[in-house]
């Protein structure tokens, strides 16, 4: 009867712990319009679960990819009526969000917004914006082309025109990509100057569907004499493979001939491999595993440490309390990779490792 007893109460002892530590685990979210599943979904989700859980423990992240056009905020107001301690969400339309980030403030749940934020008038809704500067990834695609048609061209690009995020990926390349300026007829000796000339009826809107934007790179290719260099803003077009390959393979001599360039967004396995192949002079991509961490070590630090990790006047990374943030407040880029044939072990690597 004492063993039993004895027994019983170390059984009490060894779950009682538990069962408090159960109770503290505080549950974190990761919200985006994508495909579950994906590439960039299983990197968040590593990087959210897996790394940043190994930093400070018992938060339970869950990274939630709505396929569109279901609305953001639906999933949204399913996370704040779920006793959500905070959430990530990437905005890409703001206005159909406003509402439920309100919600979640009235709630005291604490929103970060990831590669695309709020309007300025908005930025009140949330805490903090991570990611990168998506005009400044623009201006990587511009100076990429620059380097591979130094003496100008006519080029092209593939964009999502909704997509906040996208359009400003576009005027960065237009930030370094200057138009050519010709000769002035009445100024003896004047050259003008080179420039990269986009071409007629570019840049193009992406179609809503993968099999259609990987047909419309085979289209552009085929259809825009003398184009130089297509540069796709978005991952869409490359995100079924076969359909993709399909498209750019009876242009794979000119792309490995240095004649023709095709940037892509985005370094996936699968768009490495398509570096590998011949289909791709160029993969730009940011880095989702580090993202995912990022999100996930951030969140925990506002739940646990009420602060966050910004850069001051000087770009250094400070700590801030979460009581004196402003909007205007950054924190520190995510940063990207340039992948190319001559680098691919080691962008592969950058892929799957926290930087």
């Amino acid at each position: 009867m004492v063993i039993r007893l004895h027994l019983a109460l170390l059984a009490f002892l060894i779950a009682a712990p538990l069962g408090i530590a159960r109770a503290q685990t505080e549950r974190i979210a990761i919200v985006y319009q994508g495909a579950p599943g994906d590439y960039f979904y299983q990197q968040l989700e590593r990087g959210c679960s897996e790394l940043a859980a190994k930093e400070m423990g018992d938060v339970a992240c869950d990274v939630r990819p709505v396929t569109a056009p279901t609305p953001l905020s639906n999933t949204l107001r399913d996370l704040i009526e779920g006793d959500y301690a905070a959430i990530a969400v990437w905005p890409v339309d703001p206005n159909e969000l406003l509402s439920a980030l309100a919600d979640a403030r009235s709630a005291g749940i604490p929103i970060l917004t990831f590669n695309s934020d709020l309007p300025p008038e908005h930025k009140d809704l949330r805490l903090a914006y991570f990611g990168n500067d998506q005009r400044e990834l623009g201006t990587i695609f511009g100076k990429l082309v620059r380097q591979f048609a130094q003496d100008g061209g006519l080029i092209c690009m593939l964009y999502d025109p909704g997509n906040p995020a996208e359009v400003e990926r576009l005027k960065g390349m237009r930030d370094v990509l200057p138009q050519p300026i010709p000769p002035d007829p009445l100024t003896p000796g004047s050259t003008g100057t080179i420039g990269w000339e986009e071409a007629p009826g570019c840049p193009i809107a992406v179609a809503n569907d993968v099999e259609g934007a990987a047909k419309q790179v085979g289209d552009i290719l085929d259809s825009i004499s003398g184009l130089q260099a297509l540069i796709s803003l978005n991952s869409r077009s490359q995100e079924r493979d076969e359909t993709y390959r399909q498209a750019v393979t009876p242009f794979i001599p000119k792309i490995l001939s240095f004649d023709l360039g095709v940037f892509g967004y985005g370094t996936s396995k699968t768009q490495e491999d398509f570096l590998e192949r011949g289909t791709s002079s160029v993969q730009v991509g940011e880095r989702p595993l580090k993202l995912g961490y990022d999100l996930g070590y951030a969140m925990k630090r506002v739940l646990q440490r009420k602060e966050l990790v910004i850069l001051d006047g000087n770009g250094r990374p400070i700590i801030k309390s979460i009581d004196m943030l402003q909007p205007q407040d950054r924190t520190p880029p995510i940063g990207f990779d340039v992948c190319r044939r001559d680098n691919a072990f080691e962008c592969t690597g950058r892929s799957t490792a926290i930087q």
